[in-house]
């Protein structure tokens, strides 16, 4: 299950999970969820088949980052041998683990895709 927050036609924002083999999102908002955040803190890691929720089709509706407002992001450096190699870095035994900042998040800019406004040197 692939957590998402989109915003609908009606213009409000909602949790939800992707089902990318039907091209659509079940809005999770019914179950009382707020924020995708909140379905992760009641622990839901499947959409029973069962369960009667509104879906929504994906390209009828406006995709976020699944966590619009993180409370903590946990990152990891030199996680794969190449980067270690192309940043002239020894290879860890061990991850490197870093934090940033919430507002690193695309959902800053909600309005423009994160792959327009990034740039790969």
């Amino acid at each position: 299950m692939k957590l998402v927050s989109f915003t609908a036609r009606n213009g409000q924002t909602y949790p939800g999970a992707l089902e990318e083999s039907r091209d659509l999102i079940a809005g999770l908002g019914g179950f009382g969820f707020n924020s995708t955040l909140d379905v992760i803190a009641a622990g839901v890691t499947e959409v029973q088949e069962e369960v009667t929720l509104p879906f929504f089709k994906a390209s009828e509706v406006r995709l976020h980052a699944p966590l619009p407002n993180p409370p903590r992001i946990f990152a990891i450096g030199l996680n794969y041998r190449d980067h270690a190699i192309e940043s002239g870095m020894a290879i860890p035994t061990t991850p490197v683990v870093f934090f940033k900042l919430p507002t690193a998040t695309p959902s800053s800019s909600p309005k423009t895709p994160p792959s327009r406004t990034m740039k790969r040197s």
